[in-house]
């Protein structure tokens, strides 16, 4: 990222953080800034111009309210449902402003490792905008060897620090997702397609679990109990956003979804143990009993060897 950009998301960023902010306030804490490298002074010229590509390059206006002393705050304009993206851009920056203030401190801030593929991002994400098809070699985990393949790209999704493309895959003749660390070589043809018009990538993961969409499953009712502790933390971050909290008491929360039944499901619940149990439907507690009775008859086998 160049230095421009940093610092017009610092000031948007810093914007955000504080609500309302003179220009004062601005020159104060732009003074303090571990990116402003140079030493330099926030002039007001330098302000505007940062101001004007903010409101070029997202969707939001920095306006100036004269009656609360020439203070001034972020409003949004875009719809709703963009500002999961704009949160995004600015959280990633939030976080790299932090590490990077504090990059003497490198053995006592550890981060978690992203799987790659980030490489390609930029011409996947030039290839979205101009409708251009990939051409792919591709290392399935359901495949012994990578394979060429042609990829029209829809749309991208994130899943536990993973990126994902979600679009037409001309070898299946279907809907597919591929993730950006199994690639092995990209590059973006000529070619041109057309993404339906009928196509919404937020309804096609609507209501799924994780990145795993199977088009013929119709969403069902799920209920799930867990222990207060878990309750806690489901809350903070909820299994799906379709769960709702329909019961509490002190020895147990239920909450109920509206969504598809995949492995991701029967493995994200897996994963909270004892503090989680499904109550409804029938189905997937079943599911979730054979997976339990699998690990169960796996590590009574590896006793019985040992």
């Amino acid at each position: 990222m160049n230095r421009p950009v940093k610092r017009q998301l610092w000031l948007l960023n810093t914007l955000l953080r504080y609500k309302k902010l003179s220009f004062k306030e601005l020159q104060s804490k732009w003074k303090d800034s571990y990116l402003n490298d140079d030493d330099s002074e926030l002039s007001l010229r330098t302000f505007h111009g940062h101001k004007d590509a903010i409101e070029e390059l997202f969707p939001v206006k920095i306006e100036c309210d004269v009656a609360d002393g020439y203070r001034y705050y972020v409003v949004k304009t875009s719809p709703k449902e963009q500002d999961s993206m704009l949160e995004w851009m600015l959280n990633s920056f939030n976080i790299a402003d932090i590490v990077g203030d504090a990059k003497n401190m490198h053995d006592r801030i550890l981060l978690e490792e992203i799987p790659g593929g980030t490489e390609y991002l930029k011409d996947i994400i030039s290839a979205l905008k101009d409708n251009n098809e990939l051409h792919l070699i591709y290392q399935s985990y359901k495949h012994p060897e990578p394979y060429d393949c042609h990829f029209q790209p829809y749309a991208m999704k994130v899943v536990r620090q993973r990126w994902y493309i979600l679009g037409y895959l001309i070898e299946s003749n279907g809907i597919r997702t591929i993730a950006l660390d199994r690639i092995q070589f990209l590059e973006t043809t000529k070619k041109k397609f057309t993404v339906p018009k009928d196509f919404s990538a937020k309804d096609y993961f609507m209501n799924s679990v994780g990145i795993w969409v199977n088009e013929e499953d119709k969403p069902q009712k799920v209920v799930i109990r867990s222990s207060p502790v878990m309750a806690d933390y489901l809350r903070s971050l909820p299994l799906h956003w379709s769960q709702k909290e329909i019961k509490a008491t002190d020895k147990y929360v239920d909450f109920e979804y509206k969504l598809n039944i995949n492995h991701e499901l029967v493995l994200k619940i897996l994963g909270k143990g004892k503090s989680v149990e499904v109550l409804e439907p029938s189905s997937l507690r079943a599911q979730i009993k054979i997976e339990l009775n699998s690990l169960n008859h796996t590590y009574n086998y590896e006793q019985r060897n040992c």
